[in-house]
């Protein structure tokens, strides 16, 4: 029952009576109860709808931070010159994208320099560098104290080091600025090897493991054969200087559809797990120590992989300590 209660007041105010009324609820509950049972069928339809609306706000209301993150995910360490897409207005998500987009400016300008100077000044050495060695190599063929021999042979290897050090930087600048020209023509890939294993071999003269070679025969390959001569010198060098006399440097080589396969699996020392993913690094070598020893100044996979980038290809390391390291190249024929 819903109960009303009035009261009667005098022209006092005092009241002299009450008035109540009251109606039963019945068929406002049966008419409620109608509206349920009409209402229940649609409330997953409603509940749907809601959410689907829902999730179609925030699915445009995140677009901005999602168009972002994507433009984020593609930037390289190396190449800056991507941008983030800036939503428009002058909401934070706008402030936000317009400093990262300047921040990106000035690390790309700032890396542009540093590359430009680093090829600058490896060409510039080249000149010193190559008077240097003219001039000990006249020197060294005339008469001299065992001494003076001594001094200037050493000097005379010095800038062998220096020369090479040099060459490898000028190279990995173009490589990483993109300069680097491809002059790509069919030549027999047995050429490019025996060139390749006679300058590794060159620089382990004595106290190199042997080179076994597994190639198919008249093989052309559609490639430059000046990168891939150096490409595959490094891969070697780096071999020898890490396997010991008794061990083995395997070259292998075969076909796919489009495709050129290139191992270079040594028996040597191997590779600890953490260290194979920082290879690439400039100037990054495992073992500091060793390395200096052998000559080496960190730069070889950091040209190959260069190089390798430039003739559209793919370089894969794996290694197991104490049992040998295995480089593939796949390059496109």
């Amino acid at each position: 029952m819903r109960i009303l209660s009035m009261p009667v007041r005098a022209d006092d105010g005092t009241i002299i009576a009450v008035i109540q009324t009251g109606a039963r609820l019945t068929s406002l509950a049966i008419a409620m109860r109608g509206v349920d049972q009409a209402l229940l069928p649609l409330s997953p339809m409603a509940l749907l709808i809601c959410l689907s609306g829902a999730a179609l706000l925030t699915h445009r209301a995140l677009a901005p931070v999602r168009a972002l993150t994507e433009a984020a995910e593609q930037l390289a360490a190396t190449d800056l010159t991507c941008r983030l897409p800036e939503p428009g207005g002058d909401d934070e998500l706008d402030r936000q994208a317009k400093v990262l987009n300047q921040m990106l400016s000035r690390l790309e300008a700032s890396f542009t320099r540093q590359k430009r100077f680093t090829a600058d000044a490896s060409h510039e050495l080249r000149t010193p560098l190559a008077v240097i060695k003219a001039t000990t190599s006249l020197l060294l063929e005339s008469e001299l104290s065992a001494p003076q021999r001594q001094a200037l042979t050493g000097a005379d290897e010095a800038a062998d080091r220096a020369t090479r050090l040099v060459s490898d930087l000028l190279l990995l600048a173009r490589t990483e600025n993109g300069t680097l020209r491809v002059a790509r023509q069919e030549v027999l890939l047995s050429d490019p090897l025996q060139c390749a294993l006679t300058d590794a071999l060159a620089l382990h003269e004595g106290l190199a493991a042997p080179v076994l070679l597994d190639i198919p025969e008249n093989l052309y390959v559609h490639t430059d054969p000046q990168l891939l001569v150096r490409l595959l010198s490094n891969l070697i060098s780096n071999a020898l200087r890490h396997t010991p006399a008794e061990g083995k440097v395997v070259v292998e080589a075969t076909v796919g559809t489009t495709t050129l396969i290139l191992t270079v699996t040594d028996t040597g020392e191997g590779i600890a797990p953490a260290h194979i993913e920082k290879l690439g690094q400039p100037f990054y070598r495992p073992d500091t120590a060793r390395a200096r020893t052998h000559g080496g100044a960190g730069l070889g996979l950091s040209l190959c992989k260069g190089i390798v980038t430039a003739l559209q290809g793919e370089l894969k390391v794996e290694s197991k300590l104490a049992e040998g390291t295995r480089v593939t190249l796949i390059l496109p024929l």
